[in-house]
């Protein structure tokens, strides 16, 4: 019997009753604000709870600050895996969670200074978006992704920070796949971890532990007679070297790399060890992803940005206007005041509500010589600045559309390339 084991089987009913009770309030709260994750911390003799709402941490303040979190994180870890290692890092699913169907949590340990971090990830099947325009993927970008997926060969990859809609756009066109064919086509996913179950696919989970990494996990999968593959990162050479390889034998892959833009993804590649030839035979599209929040529309108000802080931003924006004489001359940001009563905004935390995505496709025919010659990042991008249209200039249409403000597309984009 495990240390935890032993400590969890020591825990009184009434313990055990609060655990549960506490568990259940935190997770409603959680979905009631929309979080996609909790981080409970240990800070010297006191807790930190926030959640992750809209992409940024919040404090959740009604947190009872007497509640003992090291219990609570025995309670969790048995729920979790009874035979566990104290001490040591620990992944799982946070099972038997009654009333909340349609909503998996998949829950991190980690021994820090004070005790154990622990983060809970939400997986809300209801809220989570099924489709690319519910997404808030624009239609030119839904049109080339349709254009290349009806290929039916080729490697199709996507790019992003943590947390910026790679996985959800890839369930999207999964899902779509499977609508269209009515389950005449093979589909498989090698995944780490799966984050939301698709009917129709057979999904296959990397178990390290095991010895079942992402290349072993894609051999098997290719002897499955797939004609979709969704592979859930390419970390390394062999699973690179894998997943061009299915692309470029008539498989239609998906699959995320991380690189800080489109034009870094071949770049990326060739130093993992790709060969440029495997690139260009193998991929026939890049697309880019970042989430925004979007304005509250509750209390949207007019404003004038920081020039000194956002000037290269305002630059772009007035840059279009003058292209576009009929585009909207103002700002506008959710003020967080309810415009008819004037008091506390009821439906937004800081003025903004909700998040769509910002999106760039990049072709491989557009940049054949540049591959071959192993070019950077800089100039792969002014190879096609003149032919894709930019997550900054989606961004910049987001901002002339009173979508979202300035600052925001500062925070999520950074510097303008």
């Amino acid at each position: 019997m495990s240390a935890t084991h032993a400590q969890a089987e020591n825990l009184s009913p009434s313990e055990k009753l609060n655990a549960d009770s506490f568990t259940k309030q935190l997770l409603l709260e959680a979905l009631r604000v929309g979080a996609s994750d909790i981080h409970l911390e240990p800070w010297g003799n006191e807790v930190s709870v926030r959640f992750r709402v809209d992409g940024v941490l919040r404090a959740y303040d009604d947190f009872p600050r007497t509640f003992d979190l090291k219990r609570l994180i025995i309670h969790w870890k048995y729920k979790v895996d009874r035979l566990g290692k104290p001490g040591l890092p620990l992944d799982g699913r946070l099972l038997k969670q009654t009333g909340f169907d349609d909503v998996e949590f998949r829950v991190s340990f980690i021994p820090v200074m004070h005790g154990d971090k622990v983060v809970l990830r939400i997986f809300d099947h209801i809220k989570t978006p099924l489709d690319l325009e519910s997404l808030g993927i624009r239609f030119e970008t839904r049109s080339e992704l349709s254009r290349l997926v009806a290929r039916r060969t080729g490697a199709i990859l996507f790019t992003g920070p943590t947390g910026s809609g790679k996985t959800t756009v890839m369930y999207a066109l999964l899902r779509k796949l499977v609508r269209d064919s009515k389950s005449s086509m093979s589909i498989s996913t090698v995944e780490d971890p799966i984050e939301s179950e698709i009917h129709g696919a057979a999904q296959s989970e990397v178990n390290l532990e095991k010895g079942f990494d992402y290349p072993r996990a894609l051999r098997s999968v290719l002897r499955q007679d797939p004609e979709v593959i969704m592979i859930g990162e390419i970390r390394d050479r062999d699973t690179a070297e894998i997943a061009m390889s299915a692309g470029h034998t008539g498989h239609l892959v998906f699959s995320t790399v991380h690189a800080p833009n489109t034009a870094g993804v071949f770049p990326r590649l060739i130093g993992m060890g790709v060969e440029p030839f495997l690139l260009l035979s193998a991929v026939v599209g890049v697309m880019g992803v970042r989430l925004f929040r979007m304005n509250c529309k509750n209390c949207l108000d007019e404003y004038e940005p920081d020039e000194k802080l956002f000037g290269p931003w305002l630059k772009r924006v007035r840059e279009r206007r003058v292209r576009e004489p009929n585009v909207d001359k103002k700002f506008y940001h959710g003020s967080q005041r309810a415009k008819n009563t004037g008091e506390k905004c009821e439906h937004c935390k800081g003025g903004y509500r909700g998040r769509e995505a910002l999106s760039e496709v990049l072709l491989t025919e557009w940049v054949e010589t540049e591959i071959l010659e192993k070019a950077d990042s800089t100039r792969i991008h002014r190879a096609v600045k003149d032919r894709m249209k930019s997550l900054e200039d989606d961004g910049t249409d987001r901002v002339c559309g009173r979508k979202t403000t300035i600052e925001e597309m500062a925070r999520v984009l950074g510097t303008i390339r």
